[in-house]
């Protein structure tokens, strides 16, 4: 897909994978938008590179369709990369046997499950109404696979299932793709 004059938005966008997605949209020519939590990031992002950034929430529904209708503003939105995601370092039980902590499962599936399901969707929305359709594409967040983080295995695979089922439900002409980026070669980030 030619990027060249491509609205885009990237979720996460202010760091890490969403970083690297963002300059490398940026540096083929999209116009890019970034949507992150961490606004001392994505303000400095944006400044650095001249992109739109929002601050959202993506657990937020409405913070997400309002950045969405503004990554719209500026380019018919054709890209759309989601990365905004976090892991935790707790064991699903503490050395002393304790159970793990339910307050870190329900933020991590929040963020990455809800998250993207909630910035799919309302990209989803968006991208489908486009002449001609445009190809939505989910990236999965960045989750680095580690024994204690359950959780983190659990949101990648049921976002797989949300990739397939977000791929199903588009507009005719629409193309739905995900990505697992820890299980998936990065040359834009391997420096």
């Amino acid at each position: 897909m030619d990027a060249k004059g491509a609205g885009a938005i990237v979720s996460g966008g202010a760091s890490g994978l969403g970083e690297a997605t963002v300059r490398r949209l940026h540096g083929a020519g999209a116009i890019v938008t970034v949507i992150d939590f961490n606004t001392d990031k994505g303000e400095a992002l944006a400044k650095e590179l001249g992109v739109k950034f929002v601050k959202c929430d993506v657990t937020d529904a409405e913070q997400v369709a309002e950045a969405v209708a503004a990554s719209a503003e500026d380019a018919p939105l054709r890209i759309a990369i989601n990365c905004a995601g976090t892991g935790t370092a707790v064991r699903t039980i503490g050395k002393d046997g304790t159970p793990h902590i339910r307050s870190e499962w329900d933020r991590v599936l929040n963020i990455n499950l809800l998250g993207t399901m909630l910035c799919m969707t309302h990209e989803a929305s968006v991208m489908s109404r486009s002449e001609p359709p445009a190809a939505a594409s989910g990236s999965w967040p960045s989750i680095r696979p580690a024994p204690a983080w359950l959780t983190s295995r659990l949101a990648r695979a049921c976002g797989r299932w949300l990739v397939s089922a977000t791929r199903r439900s588009c507009a005719a002409g629409s193309i739905a793709t995900g990505t697992a980026p820890s299980e998936t070669t990065k040359p834009w980030t391997s420096r």
